[in-house]
């Protein structure tokens, strides 16, 4: 994750600049071989080094694959199906992941769930290139290298301060000096590209409310969704006695709410627009969460948490597609590596201050209620 949401929009950026396809083609086949390597590892050093490797390769390839998607289809009517679809699949790959992750290491071997990648990135490596033709800004003038090393140390050090505060403590001064870097970074930076003849992020992208408001609302899905599915998967396996396999199979309903959502929101958002889309589904999920929020210590599934996995899976499904188009159906073809980026790193960092929150609230709620 580090590694993963330090280098997102320099990735953005670099898939303008260097070609679209080039860029996608190296991070997938990075992620492959680190994968591979994550796969057959022998020591915990190697297993964390594949991941950050991973990572690399991940922020290489996913704002690169959304800004072809962007600029392969006009704006308007097409843009807008193709981004649907897009935000479609994310949200029912991240769900699928969740029930395959347990269904895996269940029947099989925890090494299968990275081992698993290295054929899916060997098939896009063979058929990409016959399907997508490569694009890049033709109009170049350079490439801020301060600005790039200066947003990717300020980011790469705020998703590390944020990740480990649950272990620091919000109120430690190790926490505080990681998010006052992070921030005289991002001063740092601010300063390069206000001075730089070719600034990383051009002017104008990062102040338009139509920028803006989705990669916040991106920020809150993340935080709200990654962190309550993180716990749980621990609830469903450490207090309800489910085994890896059956909390995948507890997801299925999960999975099925963002697939019917998906067909739903391609069909609403050309007609409506993104922003009840988005006011609907984001209200759903926090339905689910809610239900989610009650359950008891000896739940029963089909009444306490059935109904909210449904919820929680119809609100994602109309959320990702309205948010993705939001954010992408009006943005400039120079600009849209950049913007994929920032809608990544939006859900990423979205993620782990979410996880950062709660984890720290479940400690402390466990530590009192031992206490007591």
């Amino acid at each position: 994750m580090v590694t993963f949401g330090g280098l997102l929009l320099l990735g953005g950026r670099v898939a303008d600049l260097s070609g679209r396809r080039r860029v996608f083609v190296a991070g997938i086949t990075l992620f492959g071989a680190a994968s591979l390597l994550a796969g057959l590892a022998q020591s915990q050093g190697t297993l964390v080094g594949a991941r950050a490797l991973q990572g690399v390769g991940a922020a290489l390839a996913t704002p690169a694959a959304l800004a072809l998607v962007t600029v392969l289809f006009p704006v308007g009517a097409e843009r807008v199906r193709a981004l649907g679809i897009w935000g479609g699949l994310s949200g029912l790959g991240f769900a699928t992941g969740i029930l395959l992750g347990g269904a895996i290491t269940d029947l099989a071997s925890w090494r299968l769930v990275f081992l698993i990648n290295f054929p899916v990135a060997v098939g896009t490596l063979a058929v990409l290139p016959r399907l997508v033709a490569d694009s890049r800004v033709t109009d170049r003038r350079g490439f801020d290298v301060a600005g790039a090393v200066t947003v990717t140390a300020a980011m790469t050090t705020l998703v590390y301060a944020v990740l480990k505060s649950s272990d620091y403590g919000w109120r430690s001064p190790t926490t505080y000096a990681l998010f006052a870097a992070a921030s005289g970074l991002l001063g740092a930076f601010g300063v390069i590209e206000s001075r730089s003849a070719a600034p990383l992020i051009p002017a104008g992208v990062l102040n338009r409310r139509a920028t803006l408001v989705p990669n916040l609302l991106q920020v809150l899905l993340g935080a709200s969704a990654i962190s309550t599915l993180f716990l749980l998967t621990l609830y469903v396996q450490q207090v309800l006695g489910y085994t890896p396999l059956q909390a995948g199979l507890a997801y299925l309903p999960l999975a099925a709410g963002v697939a019917g959502a998906t067909v739903v929101a391609n069909h609403l958002v050309p007609r409506i627009g993104p922003r009840p889309v988005a006011a609907i589904g984001l209200a759903t999920t926090a339905a689910g969460l809610t239900v989610l929020g009650h359950a008891p210590v000896a739940a029963d599934y089909a009444t306490d948490l059935l109904p909210a996995l449904l919820l929680v899976g119809l609100g994602a499904g109309l959320s990702f597609v309205s948010i993705t188009t939001a954010a992408l159906a009006h943005v400039a073809e120079a600009a849209a590596g950049l913007a994929s980026g920032l809608l990544s790193t939006s859900v990423m960092l979205g993620g782990a201050l979410g996880l950062a929150a709660l984890a720290a609230t479940a400690n402390a709620r466990s530590d009192d209620l031992i206490g007591a």
